[in-house]
């Protein structure tokens, strides 16, 4: 088993450029850190998870947000650095079986129709295939996606880490909730120097 697993959480256009349609603030800033914790993922062979945000036209979440994500546009994709080669993906609404080898990829591409990672049963899967694994999560939004995977991951008893250094809000005042709430359920905070510097 794995001693450590990435969570790259929606790093995709539409949120971490300022020209996306659900920018969000400073997202721009965290991009060289997680380009640095990729490559360090692939140099070391460190699974990645990598959830992506996916919405239809007219999806309901667009009563909350402006469209955003939407599959098969420019803003749906990831950003430059992102994506491997040795990846398997689950759509939004996949239903099946898990490959025997899952653990043994590089990377495990989960979209997702909602805030929420286990929303897709796949989550679901993965966490329970990792075995209580350390968790080491990354990217957006710091009160939506990251406080929901990690919420997620603490339920299957994983050590969960957040490099809050390569997180970013949508709102400051829910950032600071979203910190406080995953630390009382004992999430850890950990930053991408810490990360770098040894191999997990």
């Amino acid at each position: 088993m794995r001693k450590a697993i990435f969570f790259d959480l929606d790093t995709q256009k539409d949120f971490m450029r300022r020209s996306g349609a659900l920018y969000v603030p400073e997202a721009e800033d965290i991009i060289p850190r997680i380009a640095d914790l990729m490559e360090y993922a692939q140099d070391f062979r460190i699974l990645v998870v990598s959830t992506v945000d996916t919405h239809v036209k007219d999806d309901p979440e667009f009563a909350t947000f402006p469209p955003h994500c939407i599959k098969g546009t420019p803003g749906w994709e990831k950003i430059g650095g992102t994506l491997f080669e040795d990846r398997l993906e689950f759509p939004v609404n996949w239903r099946g079986q898990v490959p025997d080898d899952l653990m043994d990829r590089q990377q495990l591409i989960v979209e997702k129709g909602t805030y929420d990672p286990f929303s897709n049963a796949a989550m679901h899967e993965i966490a329970d295939r990792i075995n209580k694994a350390t968790c080491l999560l990354f990217g957006v939004a710091t009160d939506y996606c990251v406080r929901f995977c990690a919420l997620g991951l603490l339920e299957y008893k994983c050590r969960v880490n957040i490099i809050l250094n390569a997180t970013r809000p949508i709102r400051e005042r829910t950032g600071r909730e979203a910190i406080e709430e995953m630390k009382d359920k004992g999430a850890e905070f950990i930053t991408t120097a810490e990360v770098l510097k040894v191999a997990v």
